[in-house]
């Protein structure tokens, strides 16, 4: 059973059993990741970077972390409200795909 780390600005971390050193090391290279995130949806989607904030870190069971972000515009905040974006990053923290979800 996955447990959920939560840290002092609100960012929440799914990290499943025996993932506790992968989830570490995500966690301590937030920012650069971040940063590799926002420039792979930059490259694909007509999105403002800095209306991208990112919910949540998820390191499951096997295979990638995923870190997952929500995206707002001050000209039409409720334009992507239900709409998640997800990046996936391999074993060497480097990003290797993302995924536009709806929910």
């Amino acid at each position: 059973m996955s447990r959920i780390q939560r840290h002092d600005d609100g960012l929440e971390v799914e990290i499943h059993p025996g993932r506790e050193e992968f989830a570490a090391r995500v966690v301590a290279e937030r920012e650069a990741l971040v940063g590799k995130a926002l420039h792979l949806l930059s490259l694909y989607l007509h999105h403002d970077r800095r209306g991208f904030w990112l919910d949540t870190i998820t390191v499951p069971s096997a295979g990638e972390a995923e870190l997952s972000f929500s995206w707002s515009s001050a000209d039409e905040p409720e334009a992507e409200a239900y709409t998640r974006f997800d990046v996936f990053f391999s074993a060497d923290l480097h990003p290797v795909g993302f995924a536009v979800r709806f929910h």
